[in-house]
Formats: structure tokens, C-alpha cells, sequence
């Protein structure tokens, strides 16, 4: 056999054999495998997938892809020491006259009760308290 023959043979066995494909086999013991090559004889084929490669990246594309994924993380790390997430929205902050409502509600109620001493109820806690929570409300 010639050897420019033979050589031929030999690259169509190796593509052949660079199979782009994954199977997933089953045991008749229900034991899952992933794996490149077709299930062996006792095992069942429970799906084949053909896999596309990926072109490898240049030197340039790896080295921007490095430098995005620093910028990222440099991000993130500044976000974790603020205490907040990157996804979460921004805090809601009350306005100035809510605040002012507020704080003159819980004031009104605390000189009430100071007021009124020992001699204080249920009913005039509720009452209090309600007035506070509705002016507090956002």
C-alpha cells in the first residue's frame, strides 16, 4: 500500500474519531454517564447532542476578555463595600415634609405620655400609636 494512501487513511480515521457530539447513557441500574463517545452495549442512549467548538481566541481577544472581566470584578467589590447589591434598586428616601411629620407625631406622642403618667390605657396607646404610624408611613 502506498504510503500517501496510507497517510490519507489515517487523517480520515482521526477526524472520524474527533467526534463533536455528547451522549448521555443510562445503566439498566439507573447509573447516568456524559460522555463524547456513543453508550456502550449495556447501557441505553437517553439523548445525543451535537457540540459545536468554539474558534479559539487571539492573544488581543483574551487579553481584552482579561481586562473586562478585572473591570467587573473591581466593580462589584465596590458596590460590596457601599452594602449594596448591583441589581437592587436604589434605597427610597422619604421627603423632607414626611420626616417632619413624622418626628412631630412621635414627639406629640412621647409629651402625651409624659403627660399623662401611670395613668395611661389601652386605648390611648392605640390611639397614639396609630397617629405615629400613619404620619411615619411612606
Amino acid at each position: 500500500m502506498p504510503r500517501w494512501l496510507l497517510l490519507l487513511l489515517t487523517c480520515y480515521a482521526a477526524t472520524a474519531m474527533a467526534d463533536d457530539s455528547l451522549y448521555k447513557c443510562r445503566t439498566d441500574d439507573g447509573a447516568v454517564s456524559y460522555q463524547s463517545a456513543p453508550c456502550a452495549m449495556n447501557q441505553r442512549t437517553e439523548w445525543h447532542r451535537a457540540v459545536e467548538r468554539d474558534e479559539p481566541l487571539s492573544a488581543s481577544e483574551l487579553a481584552e476578555r482579561r481586562r473586562q472581566l478585572e473591570a467587573d470584578a473591581d466593580f462589584l467589590a465596590r458596590l460590596a463595600g457601599r452594602g449594596r447589591h448591583p441589581r437592587s434598586s436604589p434605597p427610597r428616601r422619604a421627603t423632607r415634609p414626611s420626616i417632619d411629620r413624622c418626628a412631630a407625631a412621635q414627639a406629640q406622642r412621647t409629651a402625651k405620655l409624659e403627660a399623662v403618667g401611670l395613668a395611661r390605657n389601652f386605648a390611648l396607646l392605640r390611639r397614639l400609636d396609630a397617629a405615629v404610624a400613619k404620619a411615619c408611613r411612606r
